[in-house]
């Protein structure tokens, strides 16, 4: 669970304009070294998913490829 996530729960807002100064008063108290820390590895993370994304692109491609020369002749059997 995040760290501004707990902090809000622990403050038990119960109506939208009391969640909304809850989650202002958390991000503000949360030390700029804890966010620092959170977003020093995103951009490895983000490399990591856009690898992903474009092999999952590619084997769809192939998966398309290989079905469109499997029934390619198919009608005229």
């Amino acid at each position: 669970m995040g760290k501004v996530k707990q902090m809000v729960e622990k403050l038990r807002p119960r109506y939208q304009n009391e969640l909304r100064e809850a989650i202002l008063q958390c991000w503000e108290e949360t030390p700029i070294d804890y966010i620092r820390s959170c977003t020093n590895g995103l951009p490895s993370r983000m490399d990591k998913a856009t690898d992903k994304i474009i092999i999952e692109e590619e084997k769809e491609d192939l998966e398309t490829n290989n079905l469109d020369y499997d029934s390619f002749g198919d009608e005229y059997e």
